[in-house]
């Protein structure tokens, strides 16, 4: 009985906002909806019987979120279209934007969406659709809307900051839907565009039931406030300020990165392509973003990456990039290969090839080199005399040893005096842990560079448009006091009620 009440209480409120917030939804926007179809969706339904059952109510309730959201939306070649990602433990395009022009055919194929179970690879779905559905078939006049609908956490939320961020960069809004009282909070915000508000650029709601009561406010998202949005994303720039490390002496610096076998190894999302697998992509994100708190250029400083694991190739030299978003879009297409662990293979290219006038070394910048590993070396005999060459040569070498099997001594083995763990060396238990450690290298590494003071530095600062966001009184029918003891005795209250 309370159940049934609790469903007609929620119907009439669903059905009266709808009534009085009705959304003049003419906008030309490129929508992807990038929605969760791992396991945890229908395992969490009492009516799931995985042995016999290929959906649930559960996704059945995620579709019907996707169709009503359509169904208010202009759908046209002119104005809105729509793609869809489903993802578990690898990530399907289900189709491109332009696959439908007509509402009702683009409605029908929302319907047929089957459930495919398996894990939650967020970052692979976020790839797919930035790459895939914006990459290849984005308008430039339209507006870039990710809708990401998950009930659960992220596999590697590393590898997930390294895929919205490049997503952020391609000029993507994102929004995300998070269902159920487990969801992470901080991981929605983390999918979310700016400002990152809760019922602005990103929702919770405690079970799927209940997942169209937002429905409405998503919409006036879109439909009215999605300029501003757009209008007021932060941006990076450059500002000097009074505190913090001075990095904008001239310091070469060369990341030697792991890329053997057992890097992909342990990692379910892994399916043996040159594309790698979630920890790869962790460990270019590290890069990457150990990139981007840097002065780039030719009287600054200058970067180049060699990747070992059989053999060790120089995938850049360290003149080839004067300027961060170039030098960031060759660190995010360095291949993954797999092999063994050939280390002093990767220390010979990189004292032979990497830190040579050739390769645009400077005689007075400070060399640094920054070792990335998961595992011991194949040929432990040939390191010692490798990382000698190293440092004979005046490179100054830190060392991050990723996962609780690393060997401290062989981290110990790679770095420069005095040989200090998170100084010279450091240890990530797992390749989310990477970003922790971002800020005490990149201080290392300043710390080592000719007359370093701290009378200014630069830093990433933000600046926004000041365009303010539109404001309107709540038109939702109110719920009644009984219909507010209905929902707690349910013990399914949502933020909304």
């Amino acid at each position: 009985m309370l159940n049934i009440l609790y469903t007609v209480v929620m119907g009439l409120t669903v059905a009266a906002s709808l009534t009085t917030e009705k959304q003049n939804c003419t906008m030309v926007i490129d929508l992807c909806f990038v929605v969760d179809s791992s396991k945890s969706v229908c395992s969490s339904d009492p009516t799931y019987n995985p042995a016999t059952d290929t959906t649930c109510s559960n996704w059945k309730q995620m579709i019907d979120f996707m169709y009503n959201t359509t169904l208010d939306l202009d759908i046209g070649k002119n104005s809105t279209r729509v793609a869809v990602v489903v993802f578990a433990t690898k990530a399907f395009l289900r189709w491109k934007l332009p696959k439908y022009s007509d509402k009702q055919s683009l409605l029908d194929a929302i319907r047929d969406l089957q459930f495919i179970a398996g894990n939650t690879n967020t970052s692979g779905a976020l790839d797919v659709a930035r790459d895939q559905v914006f990459g290849t078939d984005g308008r430039k006049n339209a507006t870039k809307v990710m809708i990401i609908i998950t009930d659960g956490k992220a596999q590697n939320l590393t590898a997930v900051q390294y895929a919205i961020d490049k997503t952020h960069d391609a000029g993507i809004l994102t929004f995300a839907v998070g269902i159920s009282n487990a969801i992470d909070k901080p991981a929605l915000k983390q999918l979310a565009s700016d400002p990152k508000e809760e019922n602005k650029t990103y929702w919770s709601v405690a079970n799927f039931r209940i997942l169209d009561v937002i429905r409405s406010s998503i919409q006036t998202v879109i439909c009215r406030d999605l300029p501003f949005i757009a209008a007021n994303r932060t941006t990076t720039t450059t500002a000097a300020t009074t505190s913090g490390q001075v990095c904008a002496k001239e310091i070469d610096i060369v990341f030697l990165l792991d890329r053997s076998e057992s890097i992909c190894r342990s990692d379910q999302t892994y399916q043996r392509t040159d594309e790698g697998c979630d920890n790869w992509k962790a460990m270019l994100g590290f890069v990457h973003s150990f990139i981007d708190k840097l002065n780039i250029g030719p009287n600054n400083v200058q970067v180049a990456v060699v990747a070992f694991s059989s053999k060790a190739n120089l995938q850049f030299p360290l003149n080839r990039y004067q300027d961060s978003v170039p030098l960031g879009q060759a660190i995010d297409g360095i291949k993954y290969t797999a092999g063994t662990t050939n280390t002093s293979g990767g220390l010979d290219v990189m004292n032979s090839k990497a830190f040579t006038r050739g390769s645009g070394a400077r005689d007075d910048a400070v060399k640094a080199a920054v070792v990335i590993t998961d595992g011991r070396s194949t040929n432990p005999d040939t390191v010692q005399p490798a990382i000698d060459r190293t440092h004979a040569a005046n490179i100054v070498t830190y060392v991050v040893g990723v996962t609780n099997q690393i060997s401290e001594d062989s981290l110990k083995q790679l770095s420069s005096e005095p040989k200090l763990k998170n100084e010279n060396y450091f240890v990530a238990n797992n390749f989310e842990a990477l970003y922790t450690i971002t800020n005490a290298i990149e201080t290392q590494i300043c710390n080592t560079a000719p007359a370093t003071t701290t009378a200014a530095a630069t830093t990433t600062a933000t600046t926004t448009t000041a365009m303010p966001f539109p404001t309107t009184a709540t038109t939702t029918t109110p719920i009644t006091s009984t219909a507010k003891a209905v929902t707690a005795i349910a013990a399914e209250q949502s933020p909304f009620v």
